[in-house]
């Protein structure tokens, strides 16, 4: 065979238009199978079995970030509490109006509700001592914070501080029998790791910047009373600063502390966490 030439029967056969290799020219393509109303439904049922499963896990994770934020903002409240002294040779700022030192919110709460009011807080004491965020005098997890009551509006505060520190003239003076502390260095019984400083107040109970803690009968447990009332965002608990710079979250028990109710300074006999409160907050004077 001449060089160049082809034998015809090894030359390939092309197909012709339309027809596809190994299949008859009049096959046509499937189309791919979709998913049926079965295959959706099930699929449906597993991604809700999914969800249950981890939302609770992922609010679980939003609430213990919100602890942890709580207690760093009032590592951060009690740091500024404590410079204020240091700036001011010893003297603690007033937990309430009507005191020598200024009113650690910032202004009197009979003009109005401090705990809403932005204006207050920026004119606190104790403000140029912060990072100067506006968040730092609130817990994370306050339901006023996170869904505002239309007609009160958001608290911008949600934490008061130990009625017995700077003194708060609205409810007690040096002749009550328990001590009122005007310096740091006053800060001996109960000791500055044991006396509470700031508190996280209930959203029903919070008014002005101090938290009372009535001594009324103490140690008799059968007179024990409550002023104010704590909070409980966090599973039943608070986040509460102690004289000594740190800062914990107790867990309330008693069904009393925890009630909702617009009632405050009201009998709660035998109440242990009255007590607590009361070990932490003041002591008899000589």
């Amino acid at each position: 065979m001449a060089p160049g030439a082809h034998d015809p029967q090894s030359v390939a056969m092309k197909p012709e238009a339309g027809s596809q290799s190994g299949s008859s020219p009049s096959a046509s393509p499937q189309p791919p199978a979709g998913f049926s109303r079965a295959d959706l439904l099930v699929t449906l049922a597993v991604l809700a079995a999914l969800a249950a499963v981890q939302l609770p896990s992922l609010a679980n994770s939003r609430h213990q970030a919100n602890a942890a934020l709580c207690l760093s903002s009032l590592d951060e409240l009690t740091r500024a509490w404590r410079m204020y002294a240091d700036d001011n040779e010893e003297v603690l700022v007033a937990s309430g109006p009507g005191q020598n030192a200024p009113d650690w919110t910032g202004g009197d709460w009979t003009g109005g509700f401090p705990s809403r009011n932005c204006s207050n807080l920026i004119c606190s004491p104790l403000w140029r001592y912060t990072r100067r965020d506006i968040r730092v005098f609130a817990c994370p997890d306050d339901p006023f914070t996170l869904s505002p009551n239309p007609r009160q509006g958001p608290h911008l505060r949600t934490r008061s501080m130990n009625s017995y520190l700077g003194g708060s003239s609205a409810w007690f003076t040096p002749s009550s029998g328990w001590r009122l502390f005007w310096n740091y260095a006053d800060v001996e019984a109960p000791k500055p790791a044991d006396a509470w400083v700031l508190i996280d107040e209930r959203e029903d109970s919070i008014n002005d910047g101090s938290f009372v803690v009535d001594m009324t009968g103490y140690p008799n447990l059968q007179q024990t009373r409550l002023i104010d009332f704590p909070a409980d965002f966090h599973a039943q608990g608070a986040g509460i600063s102690f004289a000594d710079g740190h800062a914990e979250l107790k867990t309330w028990l008693d069904a009393r502390t925890l009630v909702r109710t617009r009632i405050i300074n009201t009998a709660s006999p035998n109440n242990e966490e009255v007590r607590w409160l009361q070990e932490r907050s003041t002591s008899r004077l000589p």
